[in-house]
């Protein structure tokens, strides 16, 4: 598990760098926000991480809330 924690921390820290977010903006950001339900999808493909893992490390809630949001970002809702 610790190297799936790292691969989604590296996927984590290139996605805020892409974004020119700081970590607190993680934070100051809603926790539907659209942009941390683009960061959160794509840590969904391309780690291993819980989405409990990805709910509390970007401030979304819970993970049931999370997975609506992602659900609804795959039905093309959110964009």
């Amino acid at each position: 598990m610790e190297t799936a924690v790292a691969k989604a921390e590296h996927l984590l820290g290139a996605e805020l760098k892409a974004r020119r977010w700081e970590e607190a903006d993680r934070s100051r950001r809603a926790k539907g926000d659209l942009g941390k339900v683009q960061i959160a999808a794509r840590l969904r493909e391309e780690s291993l991480v819980t989405v409990k893992w990805i709910a509390e490390r970007l401030g979304m809630g819970t993970a049931g809330h999370l997975n609506n949001r992602l659900y609804r970002w795959r039905q093309g809702a959110l964009r």
